[in-house]
């Protein structure tokens, strides 16, 4: 009895929704809803980076090293966010995308480039809310939350580090991928109930953000992307 409500009050799209709403059980089981087949279409143009998932978008295209990048208030260095220097070490002065999603969100991620992917590895840790009022107020909540992450050797973008970022009433990030190759718009995983962020991190000239993209997040501007859309195009390396 929760899903019409929801439908309503978001204006979410049930046309591309995979099943009607009467076959969803539970308001969990709508929440992570998928979609039909070619709802999110990722751009056959392999220079291309594709979102990885619906949210809201910052791109940072530089990220000097050893410096802390910004996330709407919060500051996290990439060795912290992967709580590893070793593994953090590849995207040194490289790039990161963050997508911040909201509970309207489509909830299921995907991987932006065909590869191969190491399984994923949980860092423990809470839940709180990663909207900008719990940032501020909590400028190291990134080091805080339970998060995942997956190390990807891409085609055509280079290692990657894609972390999934629990937030508030977020029980669990659900991976459905098994390691090995990996196949471009390939459904990786998904979040139960709640908001939750994905944060992807580039090595040195892997890839170049569109410059709308570049201009807003300069000034802190979140800015409404779908999983499948372009962001960015391959680096000269």
């Amino acid at each position: 009895r929760r899903i019409h409500p929801f439908v309503e009050r978001f204006g979410i799209d049930l046309d591309e929704v995979e099943l009607p709403v009467d076959q969803y059980p539970t308001f969990n089981a709508f929440f992570t809803r998928r979609l039909k087949t070619g709802a999110r279409p990722f751009s056959a143009d392999l220079d291309f980076l594709c979102s990885p998932g619906d949210g809201k978008a910052l791109v940072f295209p530089e990220l000097a090293t050893g410096v802390e990048f910004p996330v709407k208030g919060a500051s996290v260095t990439p060795a912290a966010l992967l709580a590893s220097a070793a593994a953090a070490a590849p995207f040194a002065g490289g790039a990161a995308l963050i997508v911040r999603l909201a509970p309207p969100d489509y909830h299921r991620f995907h991987f932006p480039d065909d590869g191969h992917a190491e399984s994923a590895r949980l860092i423990p840790g809470h839940c709180h809310s990663v909207n900008p009022i719990a940032l501020r107020r909590v400028p190291d909540l990134f080091r805080r939350n339970r998060r995942t992450v997956t190390h990807i050797e891409s085609a055509h973008f280079g290692p990657v580090a894609y972390v999934e970022v629990g937030a508030f009433a977020v029980a669990s990030i659900i991976q459905t991928f098994a390691p090995g190759p990996i196949a471009r718009g390939q459904e990786k995983g998904y979040f139960q109930f709640g908001g939750s962020t994905l944060t992807l991190l580039f090595a040195p000239g892997a890839v170049s953000f569109d410059k709308d993209l570049v201009r807003d997040s300069a000034t802190g501007l979140e800015t409404q992307v779908r999983a499948g859309e372009r962001v960015g195009r391959r680096g000269e390396g």
